[in-house]
């Protein structure tokens, strides 16, 4: 009940998750990449600023230089003054073409700056999307736990009630020849729903449910051997899934006692002759119990002799089912 629906959900639980480590990724690289641009571009204009300080000065000295000269100099001024111009001139063209080339690196980073904007909205809708399609299989794998608590609490409650007709059936089986079937004792019994065991996370109990071994049910019947004492066949029948992980936690095996009830007619010896009629209530069949989880037919058994005591230990120790019998019950 529990493995392909919990592996189910969980791989599909695993792939969101992968799934936003990925998106966690690209955002990180992302923002590296626009801090390294960022730098990068800032340390270039910090290099141009520079520059462009540098030839102001330069032109600055020029001119201070110049007219100092044409002060001085008389003579050939007019070819220095010249000479000056045209650098002055040259200068301001790389002036020029730094401040075009700064401008087109601003270009540039604006359109990085749109496109990581464009990014991180994408990046962001995208891992809305995911944090939604998470809520929604949190929700729908919280709605199947609940369900599988139910069905857990469903199962142990059924086989409380397998236990209790059980137990019902061996001693209905073990009073026959002193009490009739539908007797107030056993009509009035009513299977009560096992008591509630210690808070337990939902993932402890699927990994029990996971862990248990399944075993078999038993179909008891009781027949008579030569020598008329009381055998109990067990035989396998389809197997089910193992309910013990569901059931109350016991610190010791329980024990039921079957007791025969005393004869009022003493027991008949083993020599009787072939031709003795049987007594009507050696002939009259048990009713067939129907249980929860399968069908039982018992049949009524003869009469032993009083001191014949059976002792009947069903105990659930690790997914193993261990009974134990006197010496007078045969198990087969």
């Amino acid at each position: 009940l529990t493995s392909p629906h919990f592996s189910s959900y969980s791989q599909g639980h695993l792939h969101v998750s992968m799934a936003a480590t990925n998106l966690e990724n690209q955002l990180h690289s992302a923002q590296k990449n626009l801090l390294f641009l960022q730098r990068e571009h800032a340390s270039t204009l910090k290099g141009l600023h520079a520059e462009i300080r540098r030839l102001q000065q330069h032109c600055t000295d020029l001119t201070y230089e110049l007219t100092v000269k044409s002060s001085d100099q008389t003579g050939d001024g007019a070819s220095r003054s010249s000479e000056l111009k045209k650098r002055c001139e040259d200068l301001e063209a790389q002036l020029k073409l730094k401040e075009d080339e700064n401008t087109e690196l601003l270009r540039e980073l604006e359109q990085k700056n749109a496109m990581i904007t464009v990014l991180e909205n994408t990046i962001k809708e995208r891992e809305r999307k995911y944090l939604e399609e998470l809520k929604v299989k949190s929700h729908k794998l919280g709605v199947l736990t609940s369900e599988l608590e139910q069905r857990a609490g469903t199962i142990a409650y059924l086989t409380s009630q397998l236990h209790a007709t059980k137990r019902k059936l061996l001693s209905s089986g073990g009073t026959s020849d002193g009490s009739p079937a539908g007797s107030p004792a056993l009509t009035s019994y009513k299977p009560a729903p096992p008591k509630d065991r210690l808070p337990e996370t939902p993932r402890r109990r699927m990994k029990k449910s996971l862990s248990a071994p399944l075993h078999p049910e038993f179909e008891e019947v009781y027949r008579f051997g030569a020598e008329s004492r009381k055998l109990l066949l067990r035989e396998p029948v389809d197997a089910m899934p193992d309910p013990t992980p569901f059931l109350l936690a016991r610190e010791s095996a329980e024990v039921h006692l079957i007791k025969e009830r005393p004869l009022v007619i003493p027991p008949i010896a083993s020599d009787r002759s072939a031709g003795e009629q049987p007594s009507p209530a050696r002939e009259k069949p048990h009713k067939a119990h129907v249980g929860v989880a399968h069908r039982i037919h018992h049949v009524a058994p003869a009469q032993a002799p009083p001191e014949v005591e059976t002792l009947a230990v069903d105990q659930v120790n690790g997914g193993k089912v261990v009974r134990k019998h006197s010496g007078t019950d045969r198990t087969v």
